[in-house]
């Protein structure tokens, strides 16, 4: 992640943040979670995010996909899973 940003490449860093952002708006989005806290989290993730990750995608979408960002967007996936499994 420190190579990416340090990359001061716009499309490299996107990539990395959709890859993130994308997981968190489709595991919490709409949730309703009777706990205050993830309650507030859920909500966080939701229809703003929702504008967010589709612009970034659109972004992306209008670059031309090389290699490198097709393995920063599979590497955050597999960070996310990690974070994800160590709870």
């Amino acid at each position: 992640m420190d190579e990416v940003i340090n990359s001061n490449d716009f499309v490299l860093i996107l990539s990395m943040l959709l890859a993130g952002e994308w997981i968190y708006l489709e595991t919490f989005s709409n949730r309703n979670s009777q706990n205050d806290y993830i309650n507030t989290w859920e909500k966080l993730h939701s229809e703003d995010l929702r504008i967010f990750v589709n612009f970034m995608i659109d972004i992306i979408n209008n670059e031309n996909i090389n290699d490198k960002i097709i393995n920063v967007f599979k590497n955050t996936v597999e960070l996310e899973i990690k974070f994800f499994a160590s709870f």
